[in-house]
């Protein structure tokens, strides 16, 4: 009972958290395109590609420790053992963000140059952060880790805020995309000062040697390195339309582009904060209680995700109100918003219950079929209609063939029963999509879409069994 009222607690406040987050992305995702022009949103698109490759640069390392620490207490951790690891990823990171600095100084210029600078500062705060943030999540530290998102939307918060006044006493003139990506960190940088300060416990003090600890550090290493290549390959399957947007289209195309998947993104990482809870949860439990938790967790994601595809309607007044220079992106959102459901499927359950039975090479593997499929639509797509919106059209095609093959393994090994849950996908996909491009008014839109919705979710709750427990031998 304890637990279950522990469990609760915590998906409250990270939802709460991510709440308050999605709210300040939302009005930041309306404010900043505005203020930095369509030619800067589109740099700051770029360098915002790329950022997530970065944490590719810790080789696995932040994971290792993610999953050989979750489901401990944060005072059964070894201190002197911490303070090793701490400062050895540290060391580490220094070099790492050094190289880049040198290479990004020597071999780029202009807008690129700065581009990659900042991605060698970037890269630093993140993937320190992400190591204490793990620490958080592992050890089920959730309101902390809550309070510093709320942190650092406040503090991002104040920084569009100051950025627009300058952009209102210069007449409407763009701000410089330069000095929002520098801004932001800054504010990332102060929240990892801060982290560092709440765990100083086990980044200072009296340590053992790195050569006393180096076989358990090559072994965070190795356990960490096929979580980190899944999520990457992962990462690479969700951007690679954008990817061949950006390769084959002039940057303000780009930007429109890229300004779709950022209102997308709002509504996909407050769905995927459960993960956070559910992950070190999962990790407490026996495996046989822990599968059984999976058709349940699938399906409230589906539903959830489902009903966030009607704020497509009311988005697509407030972008032609607030910014009409940005209304050449909402043919790009309507096509892909549907792609959220599956893939906010596969990032918050599949990918948790295969971190939960340490068959990350399992999902890895899933992702590279994935990705190959996705080459060769996005590339055919290109090469046929020459068009971003086909693209858009071979990257919700990609996913929900992603889906099918991530979720292979679950029906295979545990016997899971997929059919309903895709088709549950599907059809309520379908409904969107023929509202979504014969309804003009955006209120009638949302009427229908709400009564589609209601219809399709109540024959997927109500008839039918989804799952067989029974494992396969």
């Amino acid at each position: 009972m304890n637990n279950g009222r522990k469990f609760v607690k915590s998906i409250f406040q990270v939802v709460t958290s991510r709440g308050i987050m999605l709210a300040s992305e939302i009005f930041i995702g309306l404010v900043l395109p505005k203020i930095l022009g369509v030619s800067g949103y589109g740099y700051l698109k770029i360098y915002s590609l790329y950022t997530a490759y970065t944490a590719l640069l810790h080789f696995g390392f932040a994971d290792g420790i993610l999953m050989r620490f979750s489901g401990l207490d944060y005072e059964a951790l070894n201190r002197r053992e911490m303070r090793t690891y701490s400062r050895f990823f540290i060391i580490f990171q220094l070099a790492i963000s050094g190289l880049f600095l040198l290479g990004s100084a020597w071999f780029l210029s202009g807008d690129y140059q700065f581009i990659g600078v900042m991605l060698g500062i970037n890269l630093l705060i993140v993937n320190l952060t992400a190591y204490y943030q793990f620490i958080s999540q592992a050890t089920q530290r959730f309101k902390e880790l809550s309070e510093r998102i709320v942190l650092l939307s406040a503090v991002k918060l104040i920084l569009i805020a100051l950025l627009y006044g300058r952009y209102r006493s210069f007449g409407g003139q763009p701000v410089p995309y330069q000095w929002y990506i520098a801004a932001a960190n800054v504010a990332e940088g102060m929240l990892l000062l801060w982290y560092i300060y709440t765990y100083r416990d086990i980044t200072f003090g009296h340590a053992d040697t790195i050569a006393a600890h180096k076989n358990e550090i090559w072994t965070l290493f190795k356990s960490g390195i096929c979580l980190t290549l899944a999520y990457q390959v992962a990462h690479l399957v969700l951007v690679l339309d954008r990817q061949f947007v950006s390769m084959f289209y002039a940057t303000e195309v780009y930007s429109l582009y890229a300004f779709a998947y950022s209102i997308i993104a709002v509504f996909t990482k407050l769905i995927s904060s459960v993960s956070q809870v559910l992950f070190p949860m999962l990790r407490r439990i026996k495996m046989e209680a822990a599968i059984s938790y999976y058709p349940k967790a699938q399906k409230a994601v589906a539903i959830v995700a489902g009903l966030a595809l009607a704020g497509y309607f009311p988005l697509t007044w407030m972008i032609q109100w607030v910014l009409p220079e940005y209304t050449g992106a909402l043919e790009y959102f309507r096509v892909v918003l549907p792609a959220s459901m599956f893939t906010s499927c596969i990032s918050v359950t599949m990918f948790t219950f295969y971190k939960v039975l340490d068959e990350n090479m399992i999902y890895f593997k899933s992702g590279c079929i994935a990705l190959a499929v996705g080459i060769g639509m996005n590339i055919s797509a290109q090469m046929i209609f020459r068009t971003p919106a086909a693209i858009s059209w071979a990257s919700v095609l990609t996913v929900a063939v992603w889906y099918l093959m991530a979720g292979r393994y679950f029906v295979l090994q545990y016997g899971i029963r997929w059919k309903r849950d895709f088709l549950y996908i599907l059809f309520l996909s379908c409904v969107y999509y023929v509202i979504s491009f014969l309804t003009e008014n955006w209120l009638g839109g949302l009427f229908l879409y709400g009564c589609g919705y209601l219809g399709v979710t109540a024959w997927y709750l109500f008839f039918g069994r989804d799952v067989c427990f029974a494992q396969r031998q």
